[in-house]
């Protein structure tokens, strides 16, 4: 399975825990925010045939609503999407059987690459300036 991430979470994580109330709200709900603009931007990059998988891509804010998740969450998401692979990172094909490569169409990681800096400004605002967010939060896809 591949994941992204956003460097510097779990610092920020931290701070965020140790603020006032209504600020770990006000950050949970950029989260939340930032969560649903990424779901979007994936939605609107899938290529789409069928419009199946663009459909089962969701996104899911943990409880204390400082982490969110987001693509195919459930196991009947990921099994019936499996074919999410072979977008994102494309096909080496099978010459000897005459089975073309097929490029990549990435859409996760470009996805949370896009909306990474909004969402690192978010954050920023909604502590008051007092995380400078934006400086400690980088995009990174690995596999």
């Amino acid at each position: 399975m591949t994941r992204s991430q956003i460097n510097g979470v779990s610092r920020v994580r931290a701070a965020v825990r140790g603020m006032p109330g209504r600020v770990r709200v006000a950050v949970a709900r950029e989260i939340e925010a930032g969560a649903q603009d990424v779901l979007d931007t994936m939605r609107g990059l899938v290529p789409v045939r069928t419009g199946d998988l663009a459909a089962a891509l969701s996104a899911r804010v943990d409880g204390d609503g400082l982490r969110a998740r987001i693509g195919l969450l459930s196991r009947t998401a990921a099994r019936e999407q499996f074919y999410w692979q072979f977008i994102e990172f494309g096909t080496k094909g099978a010459p000897e059987r005459s089975i073309p490569p097929m490029p990549a169409s990435p859409f996760m990681g470009p996805a949370l690459d896009l909306n990474a800096p909004g969402i690192a400004a978010r954050i920023g605002r909604a502590t008051g300036g007092v995380l400078s967010a934006g400086a400690a939060l980088k995009s990174r896809a690995r596999k």
